[in-house]
């Protein structure tokens, strides 16, 4: 998709590069990018900004591309961040950021938006904290490359005065990192967050294009028949600033001749000259000149001929993500035909062309925005598709059609969410409910923060109003399993916690025990193993209370599993298979989800059975949802795979279902998937691998705040394989970290400690000794070999010189 902030020009790019270059530019760009368009009139500017780029200096710059609206800044970045030597520099860590779809955000939450898009655009190991600084710093510091990334349309999060300090704090955090490299595009005169320290380039704002160069783009999209002796005045007439030409090209397209939109364009002006509402018009000014030139095109035959385009235009304007083709006919089914409407906008270059998504270029969205409001009867239309589409995707997994709901509403989620958060500021009695239900399928699906804390934030706010009492402890229980999802246990916890203490007091059974029985699964999750067991056992009693079966098993299966957890095995699969036989019979989710953790536990003693119940689990997940439980069904199977010496396929499968841990911001799953991975190489006997693996699952989980636990066993596995390696000093310094915080934990008894420390010099791979005691003693070793070789050649050479001293003496006797 093609940036909507720059001039987008649909032509088949012609590289003409040395070889090694066209092999560079040939190769594929990272994601975020969009694609390199031919460019016309920026030679100069782009090889002196890549010139400043790549230019050693101790004091760090970055690059502000500033001009109006139109001029071709987005180009100029794309040109940049294309050209040969910049990715021959930055390879694939080179990132784009379009901040124009936060042009619709509150002001309050555009610098936090800014940071979702750059967490995007880094595609980070790590997602989940609430705290994207300390995700993106976590990213940068482990993956210390050379890095630059483009903000586009800069202005949109930074202009708002209310937004401007915390945009400029991002900016700030982003400066602090050496090897990173910062371009904005804005259409403001002043470098942003100077003040703060962050140092920019000097370069004069982007000018209009010259003459030989608006020639080269209008020719370039226009037939040849249409141009005649006043294509230079009417390239004159639109300042050569590159919006207006491509729009006055696609008048061409339309049987006209640069005489005839030329005589169109001066009409126009004529017309403003006199309109007495407009005294002040200067046909000088560019922003007046875009206006004309979108006018004009508005204005054309073929959007006359289709008085809907206009209509379909402005509803595509009030959507900051595009509008979805596959949607098109359901959001606005007011227009007949709309596909027609499209293409006629595509044509006359007021809309991009994509298969996916039809956006429009930023000056032409303000235009509308600002000149055609859309009418009630639209935007209810509008509103109601998305908000049916929140609707649909508000159920649990086993409620029917509930994957295909959750697919429909991420396709449209940037346009959902934007919506939803409009109307909650304006209408938040009758939006509250649908943003309850957006949360709860923010739990299923990718959670994000935005709209659970906003609706709580409101409903705090709205305390007073008849509904109240219900909406606030279901507004902290979706906010504190956003927070759980993410792995952001502290926040969760409190939220959790006065969820509970609200339903208490309300004597709401079913849902005191919901939050019971999350709180738990935390407590299971962070070691708590005594907590987990007392709360998923009030939770059983209460879900009994209200013959909830589903979440009876639920509690059951939470204490099998922490039974597991503390080497209870024999208990854990008794609760499992109680758990299993709570399950109505046609429940097949409840029954599936005790098939996924039988997998589990079988996997210590039965791996065959394992990988049976794992597959089979996931095969009804991939179905049936939720994709989450789809992944850790991989995962466990995995598991089992190296358990039972399948490496290669436990690798391959593990590696999968980090993949698709990332994917759904499951980091606490992504760090169980690398530790697993090193486990693997343990076994295999790679333990080189397997220490960079136990490593890097260290820093995983010391980033997941309240992961503790898996820090321990991380430098634990860390140890063992120091040891293995014959480096006991080594091996006792890392025991001594993991031994001093799992007895924090009440985790690991004295008599493993010694165990650990008596083991070190035993369980030293004999392989790997021989091979460490000859490198250690190998100059000695040499030394001696030398000397051998002389003893040898000494007497070698010895008795051949007797031989000839007595042959001589012979000799000499004889004569």
């Amino acid at each position: 998709m093609v940036p909507v902030g720059g001039v987008f020009v649909a032509v088949v790019v012609r590289l003409i590069a040395t070889p090694t270059d066209r092999k560079i530019l040939l190769s594929s760009p990272p994601p975020s990018l969009p694609p390199a368009l031919l460019l016309y009139g920026r030679d100069e500017f782009i090889q002196d900004a890549v010139g400043k780029i790549l230019q050693r200096s101790e004091v760090k710059k970055h690059v502000a591309i500033r001009a109006g609206p139109g001029m071709g800044k987005t180009a100029a970045a794309t040109g940049i961040m294309h050209h040969p030597r910049i990715v021959q520099h930055f390879g694939n860590a080179r990132h784009w950021v379009d901040c124009h779809e936060a042009s619709d955000i509150l002001d309050d939450l555009k610098a936090q938006k800014l940071l979702d898009f750059i967490t995007h655009s880094l595609d980070l190991d790590l997602t989940a904290l609430s705290d994207s600084r300390k995700n993106i710093k976590y990213f940068l510091d482990n993956n210390d490359v050379p890095r630059i990334i483009v903000l586009d349309n800069f202005e949109t999060v930074w202009e708002p005065p209310s937004a401007q300090k915390e945009t400029e704090g991002v900016l700030t955090f982003l400066a602090r990192f050496p090897r990173l490299t910062i371009i904005i595009t804005t259409r403001n005169a002043h470098d942003p967050a100077t003040h703060r320290g962050v140092l920019w380039h000097q370069f004069e704002s982007i000018q209009p294009l010259s003459l030989n160069a608006s020639r080269m783009l209008f020719t370039s999209l226009s037939p040849s028949k249409s141009i005649d002796s006043r294509l230079d005045a009417l390239l004159r007439a639109v300042n050569y600033i590159p919006l207006p030409i491509v729009l006055m090209a696609s008048s061409a397209q339309e049987h006209y001749t640069t005489s005839m939109i030329l005589e169109i364009w001066n009409r126009g002006l004529s017309k403003h000259n006199i309109n007495e509402s407009q005294p002040n018009y200067d046909d000088s000014d560019p922003l007046n000149k875009l206006d004309h030139s979108v006018a004009i095109s508005l204005n054309g035959p073929l959007i006359k001929s289709n008085p809907k385009a206009p209509e379909l235009l402005r509803i595509i304007a009030g959507l900051p993500g595009g509008i979805g083709r596959k949607n098109l006919q359901r959001i606005v089914p007011l227009i007949d035909d709309v596909d027609r409407v499209a293409a006629v906008l595509i044509r006359t270059s007021l809309l991009m062309n994509s298969p996916d998504v039809l956006q429009m270029h930023s000056t032409i969205r303000y235009h509308m925005l600002r000149n055609y409001p859309l009418n009630a009867s639209y935007k209810e239309g509008v509103e109601a598709f998305y908000f049916q589409l929140i609707h649909n995707a508000r159920g649990n997994p086993g409620t029917q059609g509930f994957i295909e709901h959750i697919r429909n509403l991420s396709e449209e989620e940037t346009n959902a969410e934007t919506l939803l958060l409009d109307a909650l500021e304006h209408n938040f009695s009758t939006s509250v409910s649908i943003s309850l239900d957006y949360s709860n399928y923010l739990t299923w699906n990718v959670p994000r923060l935005d709209v659970p804390k906003k609706t709580l934030e409101l409903v705090r706010t709205y305390q007073q109003l008849r509904d109240a009492d219900s909406w606030l402890p279901l507004a902290l229980l979706r906010l504190g399993t956003v927070y759980f999802r993410l792995n952001d246990f502290p926040k969760a916890i409190e939220a959790l916690q006065e969820a509970l203490g609200l339903y208490e007091k309300l004597n709401d059974l079913n849902w005191v025990a919901q939050a019971q029985f999350l709180l738990a699964d935390i407590a299971r999750l962070r070691g708590e193993h005594a907590v987990a067991f007392q709360l998923f056992s009030e939770a059983y009693k209460r879900f009994e209370d209200v013959d909830d079966a589903r979440n009876m098993a639920a509690c059951l299966r939470g204490t099998g599993i922490t039974y597991f957890l503390v080497d209870r095995r024999p208990e854990a699969l008794d609760t499992i298979s109680t758990a299993q036989k709570t399950c109505s019979p046609e429940d097949y989710t409840c029954i599936t989800d005790c098939e996924r953790e039988l997998g589990r536990i079988y996997r210590v003693d039965n791996q065959t059975e394992s990988i049976r119940l794992s597959a089979k689990a996931r095969d009804y997940y991939l179905v049936h949802g939720p994709q989450r439980h789809a992944s850790i069904a991989l995962y466990q199977k995995s598991v089992a795979l190296y358990l039972q010496g399948y490496y290669n396929e436990a690798e391959v499968g593990l590696d999968d279902a980090f993949q698709e841990f990332k994917s759904s911001r499951n980091d606490g799953q992504m760090g169980y998937c690398v530790f697993h991975l090193a486990e693997l190489n343990k076994m295999r006997g790679t333990y080189r691998n397997g220490l960079e693996l136990y490593r890097r699952s260290e820093t995983m989980f010391e980033h997941m705040q309240g992961n503790k636990f898996m820090v321990g066993l991380s430098l634990r596995g860390q140890a063992e394989l120091y040891a293995k390696l014959c480096q006991p000093d080594k091996a006792r310094q890392v025991y001594n970290s993991a031994h001093t915080l799992m007895k924090e934990l009440d985790v690991i008894d004295e008599a493993t400690v010694a165990n650990d420390i008596q083991n070190i010099d035993v369980i030293c791979d004999p392989a790997i000794w021989r091979r460490n005691v000859i490198f250690k003693h190998l100059p000695l070793f040499l030394a001696c070999m030398v000397i051998c070789l002389l003893l040898v050649r000494r007497q070698w050479r010895y008795p051949k010189k007797k031989q000839l001293q007595d042959r001589s003496l012979e000799l000499g006797q004889q004569g």
